[in-house]
This record gives structure tokens, sequence and C-alpha cells, in this order.
């Protein structure tokens, strides 16, 4: 039997503000494959988003957007990953090392890709920061707007 943590987490939901028509794409795996890897890269290439992804205690991996995009590009993008992941899309991500043990050994180490054109116009300031402090990267956002974490204690499978 696996032993995981069960304690109260922290995520961040999918959107800027209180305002609907916007979005912020967030995508997880389960474990790590590199032909799954660039596969889910290439999506956010293809929409032009700069991705923050790092490594999860599962094994897995999260990929975090800080770039605004309309609904109609966030459901185009879910859609050529649904087979990935059936559980997305992904309206909150845990930003909190706290699931599994150890898990904070290796969770700050961080790649950023910022696609094709500079996307800082499009990326939200506040989560820009945010994001910084929690991994030390180096995100710009010029976009305002508040972002929203919740609390809550994330569901395990007991193997």
């Amino acid at each position: 039997m696996t032993k995981h943590y069960f304690a109260e987490t922290t995520g961040l939901i999918n959107q800027i503000d209180e305002n609907r028509e916007k979005k912020l794409f967030f995508f997880e795996t389960d474990e790590k494959n590199d032909k799954v890897h660039n596969k889910i890269l290439s999506v956010y290439e293809k929409y032009n988003l700069t991705v923050l992804f790092h490594r999860t205690g599962s094994g897995g991996m999260h990929y975090l957007s800080p770039t605004i995009i309309d609904i109609p590009t966030w459901k185009e993008a879910h859609f050529l990953l649904k087979e990935i992941n059936k559980k997305c899309p992904m309206i909150c991500l845990r930003v909190k090392p706290n699931k599994y043990p150890n898990e904070s050994d290796f969770w700050y180490i961080h790649e950023i890709r910022n696609n094709k054109i500079n996307t800082w116009d499009k990326n939200a300031e506040t989560l820009c920061n945010y994001l910084n402090k929690i991994f030390g990267s180096k995100l710009i956002g010029r976009l305002k707007g508040e972002f929203e974490i919740v609390k809550y204690h994330p569901h395990i499978k007991k193997e």
C-alpha cells in the first residue's frame, strides 16, 4: 500500500478576476513520458502560451501558463490533449508540494518555455509574480487582474 499525505493543499484557479470569458491553461499528467510531454508542450507552443512545468510526487508533471486566453482557444487546447488525461480540463491545479512524501525535494525544479513571440503582454502580472515567488522563476507579465487561490484536501486513490 502506498502511503500519501492528506494535508490541506493550495491550488490556483484557472481564471483571472471573475472574467469567465478568459482562462489560464493548466494541465497535468500522472506519469513522466517524453512523448506525452513533448505533445503537451507542442500544444502550449501552438497557442503561443508561456508555460512553467515541473515534476510532481506521483512521477507526473504539472503545466501552468500565466498567459490569458479566450474560452474557444482554451477548449481547443484541451480537446487536443483529452486522451492524455481524462480528468482534464483542469479548473484548479495544486501549487503546494504536500500530497506525497518528499515531494518538496524536487517540486521546485522547473523549466519555462516562452513560445514563438513575446507573450509578456498577455501574461497576468500578479500570477507571474506569485509563480516567481514560489519557484524562483523569472516570468514577466503585464496584464492586470487578480488570480484566485483555494485551499482543499486532494483526492488520492489508495493503492
